[in-house]
């Protein structure tokens, strides 16, 4: 059936969308006017340092799984078969390497804003200066893209239009970030958490009863190569291998959890560096819940069209696999009321948390590395207003970006993945050769970010130009399509002057006709194409190590560090943080070590405040003797 046969929004619909949007602007307006009434940068951006485990875990879970997610994964499923699941292992690997290396490294450092740490290990400000400005930029980036994902939903099931709901959706966001900050923040998180979680477990239970049962649903997708979790393939061009999306993940989870802004300014307003890393370890069992309910929808919505023998894409009922999710649940549920208004709530808790994140994230980092230095006369009551006003700011930028990725083609996971990919890259790199070398210099982690970057948006920009290399699988049968039903779809006024993120190996004409739009179309590659050809998974890694190798280099010719001795409270130490791993020999001596630091940083008084900003030097933090011999 096309979308002019299915329903759109009731009373109740709107009535249960309303109602969530009222309750997270509500909390806003409770925090803004309870406790300090978030009159002190420390309140405002830290919540007092007081932040609650289990109200932290599910911040960090929403934090960064978003609509994108919700519509993505879904559609990758649906195009590409599971192969996308396999991420959940670099997940685990990733965030347990950020409990034993990144937690400790800033927390013990107490820092605000992560590029604090930047300047402290480099004693320099144009480091930390260039690693905010990529923060800010990644940041802001992945903030249009997530408000733009629902707001493609919502025209598809309503026909409101995209730039409408992305101007809601931005503007609920800005407001209760910037009345509530940081409490304001984990707490709507904590029930757009619950939103999220009831509205996918619904779908899913939904679509199993009238699929039948699991094992149909696992059985119909077997028949149909979905369930392709391990593909062993090391060629970088293919778009999901085990290797490119294991490796993606480690690297995605071990830089979201450990040196994002929004992460690091959650885990050290813990009261204990062992609730902060209860904080992040528990995120685990919820990210994979989480991840495994919307991958396994993906698997229903196949498993539906399948068994009815009419797949909607194929047929051209929708124009791009981001809507398949929204396609599905207003043409099967659309008898439910509520139900509907129940999946935009679901879609747009994702978008709201990664919203309200970015923005309170935003404003730290631009007041503790560009602004506070320069404003500390200020009363604390201004100061406060000033990154009120940093939020709003920022809340317009991010509207801008989502206007702009309109007009972006390609699936949703893949443009957000092709944006963050170039930039994350070149900015994880300078945490690494901070972290995990003495040798690095400042002039190498300028350089290195700055050569890497460059090179990453242009193998970007590059692969717009090869065709053909979506390696989507085959899709599912039509033969029992009701084609009267779909045929005048596109001259539905829904689809009336919309541009979407549709694959750009199809053309207008060719959705029109109904031709296939999982076609892969063979295209032979040459030179500089095998470049633009690779895995968009691997940018980051790439990016990672481009930017690695040229910081090295550059250090080792500029004299390194050998004139300035590096504190080890400012590198790793990878024996102590991975001691189970070390020779027996040390093992013991070096873990014990670990347990006295950590409980001396457990019973040391959290309410210092440092400004570690000077326009050129600044005072190093000194390790105590017994911190020195571990």
């Amino acid at each position: 059936m096309g979308l002019e046969g299915i329903t759109r929004f009731g009373i109740a619909d709107y009535v249960i969308f309303a109602i969530f949007i009222i309750a997270s602007l509500g909390i806003g307006v409770y925090y803004a006017l309870s406790g300090g009434r978030q009159q002190t940068t420390k309140e405002y951006l830290t919540a007092d340092k007081q932040l609650k485990i289990i109200p932290t875990a599910l911040s960090l879970l929403v934090s960064f799984q978003s609509a994108i997610m919700i519509l993505g994964y879904p559609a990758e499923m649906y195009m590409r078969g599971a192969q996308i699941y396999v991420g959940n292992i670099g997940l685990l690997i990733g965030t347990i390497l950020t409990t034993r290396l990144w937690v400790p490294l800033f927390y013990k450092l107490q820092i605000t804003s992560t590029f604090e740490y930047l300047h402290m290990r480099f004693d320099s400000v144009a480091v930390r200066k260039l690693g905010s400005v990529f923060g800010i930029v990644s940041t802001v980036t992945y903030m249009g893209t997530a408000t733009f994902a629902p707001s493609t939903a919502l025209e598809a099931v309503t026909g409101f239009p995209v730039w409408a709901s992305i101007l809601v959706t931005a503007s609920v966001g800005t407001i209760y970030t910037s009345i509530g900050g940081m409490k304001a923040v984990i707490w709507t998180d904590v029930f757009q958490s619950v939103i999220m979680l009831g509205g996918i477990l619904t779908i899913v239970v939904m679509g199993i009863i009238r699929i039948g049962s699991v094992s149909k649903v696992f059985e119909i997708c077997q028949e149909h190569n979905r369930l392709n979790l391990f593909d062993f393939d090391l060629d970088p061009r293919k778009i999901n291998t085990f290797w490119t999306v294991t490796l993606a993940n480690t690297i995605l989870w071990w830089k979201v959890y450990g040196t994002s802004q929004a992460s690091v300014q959650r885990f050290c307003s813990l009261p204990t560096l062992k609730k902060a890393n209860m904080a992040v370890l528990l995120a685990i069992p919820m990210q994979f819940t989480l991840v495994t309910l919307v991958c396994f929808t993906g698997l229903v919505v196949f498993a539906y069209y399948t068994h009815i023998g009419c797949d909607p894409l194929e047929q051209g009922y929708i124009r791009t696999a981001n809507q398949i999710l929204p396609y599905f649940v207003m043409d099967t549920f659309r008898s439910l009321p509520g139900f509907p208004g129940l999946f935009l709530a679901t879609l747009f808790s994702g978008a709201l948390s990664s919203i309200s994140s970015g923005l309170n994230a935003l404003s730290a980092i631009t007041w503790e590395d560009f602004l506070k230095h320069r404003l500390r006369h200020l009363e604390e009551s201004k100061k406060a207003l000033c990154t009120k006003l940093l939020v709003l700011i920022y809340g317009v930028c991010s509207t801008g970006i989502a206007c702009l990725a309109i007009f972006i083609k390609g699936p949703i996971i893949q443009a957000s993945s092709t944006l963050g990919g170039a930039i994350s890259g070149s900015s994880c790199a300078i945490f690494i050769l901070a972290a995990f070398t003495v040798s690095s210099n400042w002039k190498g982690a300028l350089a290195g970010p700055m050569v890497s970057f460059p090179i990453m948006l242009w193998v970007a920009i590059g692969a717009q130009t090869i065709k053909g290399h979506n390696q989507y699988l085959p899709p599912g049968p039509t033969d029992r399509c009701d084609i009267s039903n779909g045929s005048s779809v596109y001259n539905s006024s829904v689809y009336k002057n919309v541009t979407s993120w549709y694959d750009d190996t199809i053309d207008s004409t060719s959705m029109l006709n109904h031709s296939s739009i999982f076609e892969l179309k063979d295209q032979k590659l040459s030179g500089i194409q095998h470049l633009y050809s690779i895995s968009y998974f691997l940018y980051t890694p790439l990016g990672i190590l481009i930017a690695t190798v040229v910081g090295l280099l550059v250090s080792w010719a500029t004299g390194g560090e050998k004139k300035r001795p590096i504190d080890k409270l400012y590198t790793f130490q990878l024996c102590d943080a991975l001691c189970c791993c070390c020779p027996s020999s040390v093992k013991n001596t070096r873990c014990r070590c670990r347990r006295d630091n950590n409980q001396r940083q457990d019973n040391a008084s959290m309410g210092v405040e440092r400004d570690v900003f000077r326009d050129t030097k600044f005072q190093h933090i000194q390790p105590t003797i017994e911190e020195s011999k571990c």
